[in-house]
């Protein structure tokens, strides 16, 4: 609630003249209604034209306080002095002066409030001591401004802290959110590299040996085609369920826990390499497959050793490759280590895919080693066995 209150007296500060017409107009009308209201005690001069007008004028000039600040705060302290001066009582003269105090401390202009308040209660006490009242009447009528206009400056230092407060929390809100557009930017990035890559490396190599044997070995043109037509299928399966995810998250969801990729699919991810024309040795039978993992770390684990393999299928055509998963108390530990090319590898370096499998080691917390190894290349995960809550 505090936090609309402040929005609205900022945007009635902000508004144009007309809008703010109204607002001083009630002061103005607050202000004749309560001296009217009071009888008077001690009264030196009945209220006329003039003293009605030292009420009025001040607070319908409120209208003009963000345009004209100085002009509107000199008149809020100068006419309840000039009010007072002309022998009139009403303890609502200083009513502008209050609101004045009030919207100056709340815009962090402190030093007018200060000046209104001195200037409004030395004033005041002048006057008293000039008519000749006694110590105690001289001083008790500023007194009683002096409280007003300190409990005004407190309510707009509040309110402009709170306001500071809620300003700070919309740019966190903000930064947070620009952040997290970010990270899902990045991580749809990631899905979508890390879904075709290897399919397409599939394709790519098995194109060109279909190419070379279709003048060298015809017979065996069916056998890459066949590899093609199956990587293209993997590769139109893994795109459909990546968007499928997309569509599908709900707004309060994580996508980190919508179901995607596990080793489970580990000996079919070992098929299609080995029809791009890797030779694996591999340190692991699918029934020691993990299968109570979390998510995030299963999903990891899926990813590192399918990018490691799309690596090896596109710069270490024929490699002998080397596989091993191994479950620790709490640590995954990965190895993929192929050998030299046994053929002219049809593709450069420079691409995304250890960036993307870094990133994705990093945010579970792991740890990756990919570096030449001899003649090959190796990569090494180790992944953390944490988020308990997030198993199957």
């Amino acid at each position: 609630m505090s936090g609309s209150l402040v929005d609205r007296l900022t945007d009635t500060a902000a508004a144009s003249v007309w809008r703010r017409l109204p607002w001083s107009a009630a002061v103005a009308v607050f202000t004749v209604a309560a001296t009217a209201s009071v009888p008077p005690e001690r009264t030196v001069t009945p209220i006329d034209a003039l003293g009605w007008a030292l009420l009025v004028v001040p607070a319908l000039a409120l209208a003009y306080l963000p345009s004209l600040p100085m002009v509107v705060a000199t008149m809020s302290a100068a006419a309840p002095v000039a009010f007072y001066g002309c022998g009139y009582q009403s303890i609502f003269a200083a009513t502008s002066a209050v609101v004045v105090t009030f919207f100056a401390v709340l815009q962090g202009r402190g030093r007018h409030a200060i000046a209104v308040t001195a200037v409004l209660v030395l004033g005041i006490l002048t006057v008293g001591i000039a008519r000749g009242a006694d110590a105690d009447a001289a001083v008790e009528g500023p007194l009683w401004i002096l409280a007003w206009m300190l409990a005004a400056a407190a309510g707009g230092e509040a309110l402009r802290r709170r306001g500071q407060l809620l300003a700070a929390e919309r740019r966190r809100a903000d930064d947070a959110a620009r952040l997290g557009a970010e990270r899902e930017r990045l991580r749809i990035a990631r899905e979508l590299h890390d879904s075709l890559t290897h399919s397409i490396s599939v394709i790519n190599v098995q194109a060109g040996v279909a190419a070379h044997l279709a003048e060298a070995e015809p017979d065996r043109v069916p056998t890459a085609l066949a590899a093609i037509r199956d990587a293209s299928a993997d590769a139109m399966r893994e795109l459909r369920s990546t968007v499928e995810v997309l569509r599908h998250i709900t707004p309060d969801g994580d996508p980190a826990d919508e179901p995607g990729p596990s080793l489970a699919q580990l000996p079919r991810l070992i098929e299609t390499a080995t029809a791009a024309g890797l030779m694996f040795h591999v340190k692991h039978r699918p029934e020691d497959t993990p299968t109570d993992l979390p998510l995030d770390i299963d999903r990891a684990a899926y990813r590192v050793v399918q990018e490691a393999l799309s690596n090896a299928a596109r710069h270490a055509p024929g490699a002998d490759v080397r596989l091993s998963v191994e479950l620790g108390h709490d640590t995954l530990a990965l190895t993929i280590h192929n050998g030299p090319p046994k053929s002219t590898p049809h593709t450069r370096g420079g691409g995304l895919g250890l960036i993307g499998m870094r990133e994705r080691v990093n945010i579970v917390g792991g740890e990756l080693t990919a570096r030449p190894n001899g003649e090959g290349f190796l990569v090494r995960a180790l992944l953390p066995l944490h988020h308990k809550e997030n198993r199957r």
